[in-house]
């Protein structure tokens, strides 16, 4: 009787954790100008607005207390992506720059963003 109790127990603390990554995502999806994207890698940091944005999302990374918020953009054939906004717990990880490029290594990954990107989906577990 106690493993059953610790696994719906751990099942239910999984659930929580993803809820409120969605519900992170989906507030950070809503202060991203998706049409402004090309732009933010062209320009980057340069850009007020893309200060702006960067702004508000590190505010979101603190108050959620998670470890990283990005924004990627998958190349052509979705072996790699483009970094728009990464920005992480630098006591944990290095922030990618702003357009750098980063190789899939995983296949599987390549076709999860490519069903996100193509078929529009909001989440992935």
């Amino acid at each position: 009787m106690a493993s059953i109790g610790y696994y719906r127990f751990s099942d239910a603390v999984t659930d929580q954790y993803e809820d409120a990554a969605y519900r992170t995502a989906e507030t950070a999806l809503l202060l991203v100008d998706n049409n402004k994207i090309d732009d933010y890698l062209q320009m980057g940091e340069s850009d007020p607005q893309y200060q702006q944005v960067f702004g508000y999302l590190l505010q979101l990374r603190e108050a959620q207390n998670v470890t990283i918020i990005y924004v990627i953009k998958p190349n052509e054939d979705f072996s790699g992506y483009y970094s728009v906004f990464n920005i992480p717990d630098t006591s944990i990880y290095t922030p990618w720059e702003v357009n750098s490029f980063h190789e899939i290594s995983d296949a599987e990954y390549g076709s999860i963003y490519k069903r996100l990107y193509e078929d529009e989906s909001f989440t992935h577990t």
